[in-house]
């Protein structure tokens, strides 16, 4: 069998000679370089035909992959939450909710899969508001202002993107917003730097408090001028993370 691991590298191995392990350390979200997502084909992997079992992991932390077939030739398979670093303590009657595994099926080869998959997602798991009608298209202010974004200059964002209120100027910005407006951006995404004193990357994770200073307002200010402005309002948030050098890690080490 081989195992098809799909991310920004395609890799490929034979897991009839060798156990295939899969692992994300320390790593916070899934994204194209590094996609819970695994393919196994009988055979090498082909397009059009060929038996073919997907497997995704419905969760966006740190997850651990491993495949072998023993030696009647059947196949085990283990999907989840990666076990280094985890720790929870549960109560008597208590719960613990491990993420979601979708497996697929097809004998139509890789783009058999593909489609099952696509209508799989499409069908259950996107929530019906968004999986019938076009996503917005966003502009996220992380490339254009890092951490250095407050009220007035994400505001003007918005007003660039939907009025073309541009500068004759040749600087690079300007460009980038001339050429959002002209496809069509109806949301400003507010990526870090919006919360407690996150200047830089080495602290106030945790602190999901707005930074005041910043954004005069708060974050309900911030969301009715942008809405004002004509776009939808979105935030960028890690819950999954909290730095050392912020209140919630000063707590915790306490």
């Amino acid at each position: 069998m081989e195992c098809v691991v799909l991310d920004q590298l395609v890799v490929f191995q034979d897991i009839n000679i060798i156990p295939l392990q899969v692992c994300i350390f320390f790593i916070s979200f899934c994204c194209e370089a590094n996609d819970s997502f695994i393919v196994i084909t009988v055979g090498a992997p082909s397009e059009t035909d060929g038996e073919v079992k997907g497997f995704a992991l419905v969760y966006s932390g740190n997850f651990l992959v491993e495949a072998e077939v023993n030696e009647m030739g059947r196949l085990r398979f283990n999907m989840g939450i990666h076990p280094m670093g985890l720790q929870w303590y549960l109560k008597p009657n208590g719960m613990f909710e491990t993420p979601e595994a979708v497996l697929v099926r097809s004998n139509e080869g890789l783009g058999g899969m593909s489609r099952t998959l696509h209508r799989l997602i499409l069908d259950r798991l996107i929530p019906r508001n968004w999986s019938d009608q076009n996503p917005p298209i966003l502009l996220n202010t992380w490339e254009a202002k890092y951490f250095h974004v407050n009220n007035s200059n994400v505001v003007e964002m918005a007003q660039m993107v939907r009025h073309r209120l541009l500068t004759l100027s040749t600087n690079i910005i300007d460009y980038y917003f001339d050429q959002a407006s002209k496809v069509g951006i109806d949301m400003i995404v507010l990526d870090d730097g919006w919360f407690g004193n996150r200047d830089h990357d080495r602290c106030s994770l945790g602190d999901w408090v707005a930074n005041l200073a910043k954004f005069p307002t708060g974050i309900k200010g911030l969301t009715e001028d942008v809405n004002a402005a004509g776009c939808k309002f979105g935030i960028w948030i890690e819950p999954e993370m909290v730095s050392e050098e912020s209140v919630s890690g000063c707590s915790l080490s306490l």
